[in-house]
C-alpha cells in the first residue's frame, strides 16, 4: 500500500494491541474486583454492564485481526461492523458509565 496508510495501520496496529488490550485488561479485572467487593453480582445492571464489556472485548478482537489483514497485500476489505467500530466502542461505554452511575434496577 501507501506508505502514509502503511504508517496509519501500524500505527492503530501499536494502539489497538499493547496500550488498548492492556485497557481492556484493566476493564475486566478492576469491574470484577469492584463487582465482588460490592457484592453486586445480583444487580440487573451489573449482568447488562458486563454483556456490552464482553462484547467490546469482541469487537477488540476483531478490531486487531482486521488490522493485520489490512498489512497484507492485498489488503482484505473491513467489513461494516468494523468500519463504526468507533461509534460503537463510544455508544457502549457511554452506556456503560451510566449503568455504573446510576445502577438502575437496585
Amino acid at each position: 500500500g501507501e506508505p502514509q496508510s502503511d504508517r496509519l495501520i501500524a500505527a492503530a496496529r501499536f494502539w489497538n494491541g499493547p496500550i488498548i488490550g492492556l485497557a481492556l485488561l484493566l476493564v475486566w479485572v478492576l469491574g470484577l474486583t469492584l463487582a465482588i467487593l460490592g457484592h453486586y453480582f445480583s444487580a440487573p445492571w451489573l449482568m447488562i454492564k458486563m454483556a456490552l464489556v464482553f462484547l467490546l472485548s469482541g469487537l477488540h478482537g476483531a478490531q486487531t485481526g482486521a488490522f493485520r489483514r489490512l498489512q497484507l497485500t492485498p489488503p482484505v476489505p473491513v467489513p461494516a461492523l468494523l468500519r463504526h467500530s468507533a461509534t460503537i466502542t463510544l455508544a457502549f461505554v457511554v452506556v456503560i458509565v451510566a449503568l455504573v452511575v446510576l445502577q438502575p434496577w437496585s
